[in-house]
């Protein structure tokens, strides 16, 4: 017999919720065991800011009732999940959420979450790096990388990306970042009419767009998907 806790036949309406998404504002479904969702309009993978997970905390039978909880249901690690967390709290807090940047920079998150399940590349940098580089202000970034506790070291790495430089021991955060930057901006196009006919299309020009295998790919099947 299943734990009753977590069986969904002893839950009531409370168990299934919605959830605004944080890059895109569309609302996004949960059941209260779910530890993550991604949203199925922008692809921005989140926390449940409700999560239930019942005697999962002490029981010594958990385990046997969810399994692994170290990896969502798409493989992405948890403590991925945490560290985006953090930086998006500390984002909201210092710069608050109706700035411009602050939106496409969640955007470019989502497109940086897709490639890195492929590509190799430090998440940590790769999600500041990503959210930050659309903030106006520099000072913003780095205030937002100390409220999120990221260690000096890895903070002047994020700096440096988010001005667009090559840093020594980062060369794949740096293109990781740019295609996810780079996505968001064909997703913008291909979403226009008008702009959409001043994209190029074939596979050799998308080729030369994207530095990773895994944005080239993503690349066309949106071109694809927009056809």
């Amino acid at each position: 017999m299943k734990c009753p806790g977590q069986d969904s036949r002893y839950w009531g309406p409370e168990a299934i919720f919605e959830v605004d998404c944080p890059a895109c504002g569309t609302s996004v479904e949960f059941f209260k065991d779910e530890a993550t969702r991604r949203c199925t309009k922008c692809g921005f993978r989140f926390r449940n800011p409700s999560i239930d997970v019942g005697c999962a905390q002490w029981c010594k039978y958990a385990k046997q009732c969810f399994g692994d909880v170290d990896l969502t249901e798409d493989n992405t690690p948890l403590d991925q999940v945490s560290v985006l967390d953090s930086l998006v709290e500390a984002v909201r807090e210092v710069v608050g959420e109706d700035e411009p940047g602050v939106r496409l920079g969640m955007r470019v998150v989502a497109q940086a979450q897709e490639l890195l399940l492929e590509e190799e590349g430090v998440p940590k940098l790769v999600f500041a790096a990503s959210l930050l580089g659309s903030l106006e202000s520099p000072g913003h970034a780095r205030r937002v990388l100390e409220r999120a506790d990221i260690d000096a070291e890895a903070a002047g790495i994020v700096l440096g990306l988010v001005r667009g430089k090559s840093v020594d021991g980062a060369e794949k955060e740096r293109k990781i970042v740019l295609d996810a930057t780079a996505l968001v901006d064909l997703a913008a196009k291909l979403s226009s009419k008008k702009a959409a006919k001043k994209v190029s299309t074939d596979a050799k020009s998308l080729n030369k767009q994207f530095s990773t295998k895994a944005a080239r790919r993503r690349a066309k099947k949106m071109v694809a998907e927009a056809s």
